[in-house]
């Protein structure tokens, strides 16, 4: 099974030695890493650049002409890569020596698999751990670990990224685009309860979602999260993962063969019409004025269409607007 690692840098020259390292360290080495670099301005390129001279390992450096933005530029790593399971990849974090080892397994273990995702212990800025793993905060804070989507916890099949790449430019998390599209089938996807790296948060990191607090959370913060965040008065982005799935699974319907598959991508199909129709109804409600908001929100929940958003918790912020 030839392995690939998918890795997009900007200005990691802080963190980006001790990924690197981690990967040479791997009780199974990768058979390539491709590094997709988004117009650096700090000393990344030569880091990675010294680094290739010693590897172990093929590397590749790909350095952009101009910047693309974090999703594209996964999306143009990915496409360099030729193994048969790519390992996404951040520039800070530092994975286990046995990482490779067990997301190999696994695949090897299952050949309908298209994605894993394993979980991954946060730390401070200078790896000290806090205790805490990705899922446990995940599942102390929304009661399931079934939808984790992480990036730099994922690997996947080659076969899977036919279908999601180009990743469409719209779309703004390169992760849950990627498992967005594994879900289209069933028991394409896994989750794996090891915890198999370090996931470095810093000043620097982009994401304040709860769940990647370095301390202990619970339902209640979530639930303070979210009522201290802004309703959505667009669902432009909604819509755009909506319509790039409907495209996905009309190729996948061109070509699959099992039946069970093909049943599932005929329901997945139906739902994402559907959900399709109910993001366009509340992309014109949140216009509204308050009267006619509260009616087409009460046709909204008696007709079902908040299934395909937070349910009654959807309703209600709909109402108080």
């Amino acid at each position: 099974m030839h392995i690939s690692i998918a890795l997009a840098t900007f200005n990691g020259e802080k963190h980006i030695m001790e990924q690197l390292e981690s990967f040479s360290a791997q009780t199974v080495l990768p058979d390539e890493l491709v590094i997709c670099d988004d117009c650096s301005t700090d000393k990344t390129i030569d880091l990675v650049s010294h680094f290739a001279t010693t590897a172990p390992f093929k590397v590749t450096l790909i350095e952009n002409e101009k910047n693309l933005g974090h999703v594209q530029n996964f999306s143009k790593a990915l496409s360099f890569c030729s193994g048969d399971v790519v390992f996404l990849s951040d520039q800070d974090d530092k994975w286990f020596p046995r990482k490779i080892e067990k997301i190999r397994s696994a695949f090897q273990e299952n050949p309908n698999l298209w994605i894993v995702v394993h979980d991954g212990e946060l730390t401070d800025g200078k790896l000290s751990p806090s205790g805490q793993t990705k899922m446990s905060q995940i599942r102390r804070g929304y009661g399931s670990i079934v939808n984790i989507s992480t990036g730099a916890l994922s690997a996947v099949r080659k076969d899977l990224l036919k279908y999601c790449l180009p990743i469409p430019p719209s779309i703004k998390a390169h992760d849950s685009w990627i498992h967005l599209v594994a879900s289209l089938l069933p028991a394409r996807r896994l989750v794996l309860k090891q915890t198999l790296q370090y996931i470095r948060r810093h000043e620097s990191n982009t994401s304040s979602w709860v769940v990647n607090r370095g301390t202990k959370i619970n339902r209640f913060d979530v639930i303070r999260a979210h009522a201290n965040s802004e309703p959505a008065h667009d669902y432009t982005d909604r819509l755009a993962i909506n319509t790039g799935l409907k495209d996905v699974i009309g190729q996948m319907l061109n070509e699959l063969i099992d039946p069970s598959d093909l049943y599932a991508a005929r329901n997945i199909e139906a739902r994402l019409a559907s959900e399709h129709k109910a993001i366009k109804l509340r992309q014109a409600l949140v216009r509204f004025p308050s009267f006619k908001r509260k009616l087409y929100s009460t046709y909204m929940l008696l007709s079902g269409k908040y299934m395909h958003f937070n349910g009654i918790r959807s309703f209600i912020r709909d109402i108080i607007r």
